[in-house]
């Protein structure tokens, strides 16, 4: 009688669990939170993903050598990835977190909400309300590119909470090991700055995104194009920032 109990129980609890369309069991780490759209050379844990499948909190989803892939989260925000991509999508008080290791990611918002970009020493996030799309790359020499193609993007260095308002149609080009965010005119001076990290910093290069790059950025978000340029090549005027711009 009780084991005819236990299966009736188990039974309606799997039954109200698909109705609700949510996981009963497992539901910090088994949570569906994304759908691929596009997928060529990606995949999870080793395990190929086919355009169609689906992401879950902490999965780590990377693409090969030409590989691409596109990932939707909800109907206002999608997440790019180029190729020799890897990053790992998760849930944190609410928001969706996406830890960029290697690679690079463009990320798109059309209205409130949206994706957080984390690497090991930055955040990334729109800054304004409505419209984003933003690009996080850690490049092989280990340097951070942040490219805001529409919207402003704010910048926050982990370590030190400082932050850099990045506007739109700009891209952002950080050293390895810089410390401290550049700061707006009239706030502090270039030797107050350093002095204030115990070093001489490498400066940030500030400058306006090429239309080569702007092209590529829309493409790879909307149809999960391949990210056919060099960023350190195809990012232009740049122009230093240390850590004061003009």
């Amino acid at each position: 009688m009780l084991t005819c109990v236990s299966r009736k129980v188990i039974s309606w609890v799997l039954v109200i669990g698909l109705l609700s369309g949510n996981p009963v069991w497992g539901a910090d780490s088994g949570q569906v939170i994304g759908k691929i759209i596009v997928s060529s050379g990606a995949s999870s844990g080793g395990v190929i993903l086919p355009s169609g499948g689906t992401i879950l909190a902490d999965d780590l989803l990377s693409t090969a050598k030409g590989g691409r892939a596109l990932v939707e989260f909800s109907p206002t925000t999608r997440a790019a990835l180029a190729e020799d991509t890897a990053v790992r999508f998760r849930q944190s008080e609410g928001a969706l977190v996406a830890e960029v290791s290697l690679g690079t990611l463009v990320a798109e918002r059309r209205e409130s909400a949206g994706l957080v970009v984390e690497t090991p020493e930055y955040k990334v996030e729109p800054a304004d309300h409505g419209k984003a799309l933003y690009l996080v790359a850690m490049l092989p020499d280990k340097s951070t590119v942040v490219a805001a193609r529409y919207g402003q993007v704010s910048i926050t260095e982990v370590s030190s909470g400082e932050s850099y308002l990045l506007a739109e149609g700009e891209y952002a080009q950080i050293p390895p090991l810089s410390a401290g965010a550049p700061q707006r005119r009239g706030q502090q001076s270039p030797q107050a700055a350093q002095a204030a990290h115990g070093k001489i910093n490498k400066p940030w290069r500030i400058g306006r995104l090429s239309h080569a790059a702007s092209v590529a950025i829309v493409a790879l978000i909307v149809i999960g194009a391949a990210l056919a340029i060099a960023l350190p090549i195809a990012l232009e005027e740049e122009k230093p920032v240390s850590p004061v711009t003009p």
